[in-house]
């Protein structure tokens, strides 16, 4: 198994681990604070709803009634016997949208939460939880809950209310929220390990269209979730603080969104979709202008959000559809049911949101969100496997044309040589002769079973066709060539023919210029985890920058020394001076 294949399955044990961890922990506090949920009356039924035009009928909260902007939703309820089961007083709690609060007990009022206009905050009162003390009750009396709000997409909206101690009612929002925590855990760190794994993959120069954006769409969302209407208590800032950042990170949704679109696709849907990136910026400048000088606030500006959403939507249905129909993807593919469940989820949460109580508002699009990531985090896995096999195989199929041609470029000068100092021999010592025709032909084997070979052979293998190489050298220039191998260690592995053609450019390019010849000397010690192979003559040097850097000398040292570098990582040094001789030092990890 590869790093890279280890790597792999480590992140999608991590990604997986992750979200286990968050779901069982999610679920698991759900079910505790479930008990506690339990332990107040739901005061869900029979209600006696009064609308602005004094229309009565009872109702079962939560629920949605037609109401323009501005009109008051009255809400009566009798105490019963079973509701005063508190010696120490009752109190009423609930959530609320956007919606001024007015509590009566009987003709009491005995909690208000009013709107606050401030630079963040929009003409309503900021959503968040309402507490009402209650008190001593006795059966008869009456609450009243009225509820205002500018808006009329959040007039109509009427919450479940929750009738107990004041001290459990204050835990009440954890357990209420804590289903849409985990899920909105799971989106934050899903676009965290996203951006994370994408910029990995770009050093590995392995691009993903649509990258790091889906990212950062999913940190938006979160940030939406996390501040909008999901009943998280706000620990640390306000409800209008939470109510202005929540609706901020919504009106980028679909500026990042397109983003996202843009870079997957080409010609006039990319036209449509660079149109609407384009409305989406400016839209952000125009909505946050309005509100900061009180013209118009974020709250209002919200139906042109959820027409730039429909239309991103109905691109992606779009986008999908052609890409089946060109047969890149198929209706079974990952990607395709994660791009689909998210657009089937955003219609289901905009409708909700329009005939719905907004407290029902929140699970299908963080489902349908977290689908859509996991699926494409799980495509670009795939991607990066194939494009990381491609490379591989490319690269082998390269190697392995290198190293023949490599071998090609060695043997010419040398084959003619040998050649002709057999002709001699054959005249003068025909024992000689044939001892240099025996080691010439096992040198030839042996070139062609590195050509066949694996590109990284034992190191035994290459010292043999050294010991070979120097042979045949010695039998022509006699004492001329002096060949020492100071060896320690040989359990290693090199690259097919690298260490050879050294040896042959110091005795060809350095001590055979000298009339008296020289050594070379070949030697290999392990440090620890390392290898040092030094190749060192007594001849007559050269310019090491020069020679290296001329394309058209010393090809054989050239290509070895690259080879060593781009196949092993080793350091490599070359040391020359003229007519004192010649050190190439490698380093590399066994």
């Amino acid at each position: 198994m590869s790093k890279s294949e280890k790597k792999r399955i480590i992140l999608k044990i991590i990604l997986m681990a992750f979200i286990l961890f968050l779901t069982l922990f999610g679920n698991s506090n759900w079910v505790m604070n479930r008990k506690l949920e339990k332990q107040e009356v739901s005061l869900l039924s029979h209600w006696n709803y009064v609308n602005n035009q004094l229309e009565q009928k009872e109702i079962t909260v939560p629920a949605k009634e037609y109401a323009k902007s501005n009109d008051t939703q009255i809400l009566k309820k009798k105490v019963t016997k079973n509701m005063l089961k508190d010696e120490e007083g009752l109190s009423i709690g609930f959530y609320t949208v956007c919606q001024e609060v007015t509590v009566y007990m009987n003709k009491t009022c005995i909690y208000e939460r009013k709107a606050s206009p401030g630079i963040l905050t929009g003409w309503a009162a900021a959503s968040g939880w309402n507490f009402a003390k209650i008190g001593k009750s006795k059966p008869g009396d009456e609450i009243t809950v009225q509820l205002t709000s500018p808006y009329s997409m959040t007039s109509g909206s009427i919450p479940s209310f929750y009738l107990g101690s004041e001290a459990n009612l204050k835990r009440l929002p954890y357990s209420k929220s804590s289903r849409y925590f985990f899920l909105d855990s799971i989106i934050l760190f899903l676009g965290l390990f996203w951006i994370v794994h994408y910029l990995y993959m770009k050093r590995s120069k392995i691009v993903h269209k649509g990258g790091i954006e889906l990212g950062i769409l999913a940190i938006t969302l979160a940030g939406w979730f996390y501040f909008g209407s999901s009943y998280h208590p706000n620990i640390w800032i306000s409800d209008e603080v939470a109510c202005y950042l929540a609706e901020s990170f919504f009106i980028l949704v679909p500026l990042v969104y397109s983003i996202v679109l843009r870079e997957v696709t080409v010609g006039k849907l990319n036209q449509l979709i660079q149109l609407v990136v384009d409305i989406s910026f400016v839209n952000i400048i125009v909505c946050q202008a309005l509100h900061i000088f009180r013209i118009c606030d974020l709250m209002e500006t919200i139906y042109v959000i959820h027409i730039l959403i429909v239309v991103l939507i109905s691109i992606t249905f779009v986008y999908y559809w052609n890409r089946i129909q060109q047969g890149d993807l198929k209706w079974t593919s990952v990607e395709t049911l994660g791009g689909i469940t998210l657009t089937i989820s955003a219609f289901i949460e905009l409708y909700y949101t329009y005939f719905f109580s907004l407290e029902q508002f929140g699970i299908a699009i963080r489902v349908g969100v977290i689908v859509y990531v996991i699926a494409v985090e799980l495509m670009m896995m795939r991607e990066e496997r194939d494009a990381e096999y491609a490379f591989l195989e490319n690269e082998n199929r390269v190697k392995e044309m290198r190293l023949k041609i490599l071998s090609s470029q060695i043997q010419p000068h040398f084959i003619y040589n040998t050649l002709g100092s057999i002709q001699g021999l054959i005249q003068i010592d025909s024992k000689e002769a044939s001892r240099l025709t025996y080691m010439f032909s096992k040198y030839l084997r042996g070139n062609i079973d590195f050509v066949d070979s694996p590109m990284e052979v034992d190191f035994t293998k290459e010292l043999n066709h050294i010991y070979t190489y120097g042979e045949i050298e010695k039998i022509r220039f006699g004492d001329r060539v002096n060949i020492i191998y100071d060896i320690n260690e040989t359990n290693f592995t090199v690259p097919a023919l690298s260490l050879q053609p050294l040896i042959e450019n110091g005795i060809k390019h350095g001590i055979c210029k000298k009339d008296e010849g020289g050594t070379v000397k070949l030697t290999v010690r392990r440090h620890g985890d390392y290898v040092r192979i030094i190749v060192e003559d007594d001849g007559v040097g050269f310019d090491a920058k020069k020679v290296l850097e001329n394309q058209h000398s010393s090809v054989g040292l050239r290509n070895s020394i690259y080879r060593w570098r781009e196949y092993n990582h080793a350091k490599v040094t070359v040391e020359s001076h003229i007519n004192e001789g010649t050190k190439i030092t490698i380093i590399f990890r066994k």
